[in-house]
Parts: structure tokens; sequence; C-alpha cells
């Protein structure tokens, strides 16, 4: 889970960086925020941190506990996307472009761990 945050915060960063998108217009934001836009680093930690807390809790539920968790997860980064949004912080692309982004790194995570975890005994 620590991967999964860490990388995606430096991820999240570069875009950023690399994209250079200007938030919304000051007037019709809530809450300051004054760094780059796109994409939405809380809608990609919200994907990848729950989302791996979901994976790592995977194997010892049964398939209405997955179905919960999965639920759960995804109302859980669609709430906090849409606070983006509301807020006046970010544009909806924003907020897409980081779920995807988290997603991506998510699955780059999964991968990794399935390719390196300790085998079961």
């Amino acid at each position: 889970m620590l991967a999964a945050a860490a990388g995606s915060i430096g991820l999240f960063n570069l875009l950023k960086v690399l994209l250079d998108r200007p938030r919304p217009p000051l007037l019709g934001q809530l809450v300051a925020a004054e760094n780059e836009s796109l994409p939405s680093g809380h809608a990609t930690m919200a994907v990848a941190v729950v989302g791996s807390l979901v994976a790592l809790a995977w194997a010892a539920r049964g398939p209405a506990a997955r179905v919960a968790m999965v639920t759960a997860a995804a109302a859980w980064a669609a709430a906090v996307g849409g606070s983006r949004v509301y807020l006046g912080v970010h544009w909806f692309s924003d907020v897409v472009a980081g779920w995807l982004v988290g997603a991506a790194w998510l699955a780059v995570c999964g991968a990794v761990w399935s390719r390196y975890r300790p085998a079961a005994s």
C-alpha cells in the first residue's frame, strides 16, 4: 500500500508539471488551490490507495464481501472526485484523468505484487 501511495504521488506530481493545466477560475473556487490542475491528485490517490487496500484484503474475503469492498471503493473514489469538482478546484476531466492515472498505477503495483509476493504456505 505504501508503494501505491508513494508512487501515485510521484506520478501525479510529474504529470501536473508536464501538463501544466491551469485550475478553474478563482471566482468559482470554494477553497484555495494554486498548483496545476491536471490530473487530480485526490482522485489519483483515492483509486490507488483504496484500490490497494481492496487488493490486499481480496484473498481473505468471500464473494459478498468482495462486492461490498469494490462497491465501497468505487463510491469513495466517486465522492472524492465529485467533491473536487463541487469545490471548484478541478475540471471534471481532471478528475477522470486522476482516476485513470490511479487505476493505471494500481495495475502496475498489482502486477509487481503478484509477480514478487511470497508464495502462500
